[in-house]
């Protein structure tokens, strides 16, 4: 039998109408929760943003931007270092803080119990992502002293400066001068000595000392191992 192809065309066309109105009604009649499609939805924007591999090329084929490489190096660093917590704790300088590190009170000594809040990973990340890269624009302000050392550092540096930055405050990390004078000067060895030499080496020892080693000069993925 010779089968007419307007005829076969007309068929198939007409069977996918139906197939997609079957399916459209299906789905509609599926019990959806709202909140978690919204957990979903951020999952996918901080997989997307915090996550991707640092030699990703975007659809606009341009390689990733120095701060979102920053991110996502510091991302991990923080990952390793702060831990996730779902409810608000103080941390090592007396701040109420939550997920990775997100500080909920800017004076010290809060009581943790008065903060009735929970947060997901997810939202954990996208705050720690924003502040992040916040702190990174900071950095390179004009106006902030350091801003032409730091951006002269590689990723590996300026990861640990955020994390820095992160862990004590903008105004915590500019006050470490003979560090930043060292890494003006490329002496990256006394750079990290100067970083040990501090209060912050006192109360947080092993993240300091980690923190030193890539300052010196060790790669990031082989302290952090990730």
């Amino acid at each position: 039998m010779q089968l007419n192809l307007k005829n076969v065309l007309v068929v198939s066309t007409a069977w996918a109408a139906v197939m997609y109105l079957f399916s459209t009604m299906l789905c509609s009649t599926l019990p959806v929760r709202k909140e978690k499609l919204d957990i979903i939805e951020m999952e996918y924007h901080v997989h997307r943003i915090v996550q991707v591999p640092e030699k990703v090329i975007l659809n606009t084929n341009k390689t990733l931007a120095d701060w979102e490489i920053n991110t996502m190096n510091v991302s991990n660093i923080l990952l390793h270092e702060e831990g996730f917590k779902s409810s608000p704790y103080l941390c090592s300088e007396g701040y109420v803080t939550v997920g990775l590190g997100t500080k909920l009170h800017k004076d010290k000594g809060q009581d943790p119990a008065k903060f009735p809040i929970r947060v997901n990973m997810a939202v954990a990340k996208i705050w720690m992502h924003k502040e992040l890269a916040a702190l990174d624009l900071q950095l390179k302000d004009g106006n902030h002293t350091n801003a032409d050392i730091y951006k002269g550092l590689d990723h590996d540096r300026q990861a640990i400066i955020l994390s820095m930055a992160y862990q004590m405050g903008l105004s915590g990390v500019k006050g470490f001068k003979n560090m930043w004078k060292a890494l003006g000067n490329g002496t990256y060895a006394l750079a990290a000595v100067h970083a040990l030499d501090s209060r912050w080496a006192k109360q947080t020892p092993n993240r300091a000392e980690r923190h030193a080693r890539v300052l010196s000069g060790e790669k990031l993925e082989d302290v952090y191992d990730y």
